[in-house]
């Protein structure tokens, strides 16, 4: 979804000029880095306690 945001602001950003819009997905972007890193511990975790 964040993706879809950063194409979508590219794309309004270079048809109708600069937008506010480009700077949301940059700015949520290492929340999601470390939601993936957070998750992945998550699983190795359950992993470790024998629970998947």
């Amino acid at each position: 979804m964040l993706l879809l945001l950063l194409i979508l602001a590219t794309y309004i950003s270079l048809t109708k000029g600069f937008s506010a819009l480009i700077v949301i997905p940059i700015a949520l972007s290492p929340t999601l880095i470390l939601n993936f890193k957070t998750v992945k511990e998550i699983k190795l975790e359950l992993k470790s306690r024998g629970r998947e």
